[in-house]
């Protein structure tokens, strides 16, 4: 019975999200995401993530709600325009309805239970690598952006060089802007700690 729940709900993201298991998003390693049971939410919120930057919209989780005893059972993730505007051009939440819903079974595992796929907004998939849930520095791509910029190479040429290596400006998992900033964080960050030991030098010189 369990298994026929499962390859229910395998079929019902499926259907309702337009994926296939071919599709990368289905690829996962513990084999569970093409059957709608996940061992923990943030598995889920990654795959309704990568389903949303395909599709051309960004994802919010909402709060999770609590059963009868202490732990979290009910989970939503939800199109981050999924609330109401409380003032008229003050918000870009427009109470779309597109969701996720997961319930925590005594098993462990998440159990996705409803999906609405319906938006009510046009969606891009272009303008997805605008939006902030699709933009992320990844550690390996910030070990690159700290040793070029250790070497002397300036922020431009080494945006480029990642643009170049990855085909394109279009493929890169974050604007150059969020390349500069954190290159900028990190010299103002090594400042600190010069400034710092300089100042500890000078104690301790004094000290003698």
């Amino acid at each position: 019975m369990g298994d026929m729940n499962r390859g229910n709900s395998g079929r019902l993201i499926q259907q309702v999200l337009g994926c296939s298991k071919d599709d990368s998003i289905f690829n996962e390693s513990d084999g569970e995401m093409n059957q709608g049971v996940v061992d923990e939410v943030d598995s889920l919120y990654e795959f309704y993530r990568q389903h949303a930057r395909l599709k051309g919209f960004s994802v919010a989780k909402k709060c999770a709600s609590k059963g009868r005893g202490e732990v979290y059972k009910y989970q939503t993730i939800s199109c981050d325009k999924g609330r109401k505007a409380y003032a008229e051009k003050s918000s870009k939440k427009i109470n779309c309805p597109a969701r996720v819903n997961a319930i925590l079974k005594d098993n462990g595992m998440w159990q996705v239970t409803k999906i609405i796929s319906e938006h009510n907004h046009d969606m891009d998939p272009l303008m997805s690598r605008f939006m902030a849930g699709h933009r992320k520095i990844t550690p390996n791509l910030k070990r690159i952006l700290k040793a070029n910029d250790i070497c002397g190479i300036r922020p431009c040429k080494s945006i480029r060089i990642l643009e170049v290596q990855v085909g394109g400006t279009e493929n890169l998992i974050c604007m150059p802007k969020d390349c500069r900033n954190f290159i900028q964080s990190k010299r103002r960050l090594r400042l600190e700690e010069g400034n710092a030991e300089a100042i500890r030098g000078l104690f301790s010189s004094s000290a003698w």
